[in-house]
């Protein structure tokens, strides 16, 4: 970050700027791994931050222990809301306390609208990344109408940090941002807002995810095997046997796992189109799925006579 960016207070913009997305020697699809991978960790700022215990001690129940001779299981830990709070409040000590908010996740969800204001006031942009994590992990869904617009920010992480957020916080805002990042010029930001909506549960979105697809964009293909009716299924299923054989076994597995299930019929014909019966360990893959699926019968006799069907792996 130049000495320029430190300075800057960081705020929602609405225009996309495709310079600089790559730093440090970083790339888009770096920026959301190190994002999911490692979105707790803490940047100079917060490691410098003082720290302050911010949970009060509960004692265990001992009752039931000195009847069983076994120690009760402990309880978690109050969170300290007030202790917390004031940490928002001081320069010194607000990266720390964004972290222990992202820490704490839904239980510090009462914190959502302090760090909401911090954003509309804005923040340099290495705190506006902490401020929009927080919020993710409290998953309140008032935070979306607030972090939506740095989906489209100039400064790559904070992009992916809100996408990512977005995610968890839902609602009508978080899906009207993420179905906008599915276009954006951030590969990172294509990814993680496929990926969002899925866990957003944007029903509606089935048919941006399909022409997401359609430009390459394979997180996709997941999302809309968890969202899809049966008949938006069936433009998945046209479309599984141009994509790499991982992605088709993700999502064909989502398929298999959804409840309410889908039909017999649509799951069946995507076990056909879908090439899992390739490949030198399908026996042992199909086998393994027949074994823990819990659903229909005909679906379960389909996997049974596919892995039947599959060659052996060779000696």
């Amino acid at each position: 970050m130049s000495s320029g960016e430190r300075g800057e207070r960081s705020v929602p913009e609405t225009r996309h700027v495709t310079r600089g997305f790559f730093r440090k020697g970083g790339c888009a699809a770096g920026v959301a791994l190190g994002l999911l991978l490692g979105s707790a960790g803490l940047s100079r700022a917060q490691a410098k931050a003082p720290a302050a215990p911010l949970a009060k001690p509960v004692s265990a129940a001992t009752g039931a222990g000195k009847a069983t001779g076994k120690s009760a299981p402990r309880k978690p830990p109050k969170l300290d809301v007030a202790a917390l709070e004031a940490r928002l409040a001081q320069p010194e000590t607000l990266a720390a306390g964004l972290a222990d908010v992202a820490a704490a996740g839904a239980a510090a969800k009462k914190l959502a609208p302090r760090i909401e204001e911090l954003l509309k006031k804005g923040l340099p942009v290495e705190l506006a990344i902490a401020a929009v994590r927080a919020l993710g992990a409290t998953s309140a869904p008032s935070s979306s109408a607030v972090v939506a617009p740095y989906v489209q920010h100039r400064n790559a992480e904070l992009r992916a940090a809100a996408a990512h957020a977005l995610a968890s916080t839902r609602g009508p805002d978080a899906s009207v941002a993420l179905r906008r990042g599915l276009r954006s010029n951030d590969a990172a930001v294509r990814a993680l807002s496929a990926s969002g909506l899925r866990f957003a549960g944007d029903q509606e979105s089935v048919p941006d995810l399909l022409r997401a697809l359609d430009r390459n964009v394979t997180e996709a293909a997941v999302s809309i095997g968890a969202l899809c009716s049966a008949a938006q299924c069936d433009d998945l299923i046209a479309r599984l046997d141009k994509l790499a054989p991982d992605v088709q076994k993700a999502t064909f597995e989502t398929m298999l796992q959804r409840k309410p299930a889908l039909p017999d019929d649509v799951l069946i014909r995507a076990m056909d189109k879908a090439r899992i019966a390739a490949g030198p360990s399908a026996k042992a893959y199909l086998q393994g799925l027949e074994a823990t699926f819990k659903g229909s019968k005909p679906v379960k006799k389909a996997l049974e006579a596919a892995a039947r069907a599959a060659k052996e792996p060779a000696p």
